[in-house]
């Protein structure tokens, strides 16, 4: 098998992500392994399982090329989102945090779902913070809401923003990669 890359439990099953795009999913009262392909056949050749944010039945499964929704029962795929804003298509999503909007940390910078959007398969459904509107690195690994702002780990510290524009949310983790 290829190496556990995230996890997390739905439903009181485990979810396991793989760097070869495999789910596994153990349900520990059978004893049995549900295997969920769609991304390791996907035929794209970065297919990593970088994170899984569980959210009612449905999980944000983010991979080294986007955002699938996945039924959290049947293990059915909903959507994949490929393109955020400016940010180029196909970038890894390093973490995804679904509340009253979707904040996605990618390898290009942050995406927040539009309030109002429905179709967020568009890029234009979403607004995208990157090095061209100031962030002073690429390279996010979460992002989430904080007192009307954003956090963001990123490989040099953490970062707030976008009021005032971007900057570090403390000296003490000033250059430090955030995880």
């Amino acid at each position: 098998g290829s190496p556990i890359s995230a996890s997390t439990t739905v439903h009181g099953a485990v979810w396991f992500g793989s760097e070869n795009g495999t789910i596994d999913v153990f349900h520990p009262e059978t004893g049995t392994i549900r295997q969920i392909l769609d991304i390791t056949n996907s035929g794209r050749s970065k297919k990593k399982i970088l994170a899984f944010e569980p959210v009612g039945d449905t999980v944000f499964v983010a991979s080294e090329f986007g955002v699938s929704l996945v039924n959290g029962t049947t293990g059915a795929f909903y959507d994949t989102y490929l393109k955020f804003g400016s940010i180029p298509a196909a970038s890894a999503v390093n973490s995804v945090i679904k509340q009253e909007r979707i904040y996605l940390a990618l390898d290009g910078g942050i995406a927040v779902s539009k309030p109002s959007a429905t179709n967020l398969i568009s890029p234009d459904s979403w607004i995208s913070y990157t090095v061209n509107e100031g962030l002073p690195t690429a390279k996010i690994t979460k992002v989430f809401p904080y007192k009307g702002n954003l956090l963001a780990g990123s490989d040099r510290g953490l970062l707030i923003g976008p009021a005032g524009g971007w900057n570090q949310f403390h000296p003490a983790l000033n250059g430090k990669l955030i995880q």
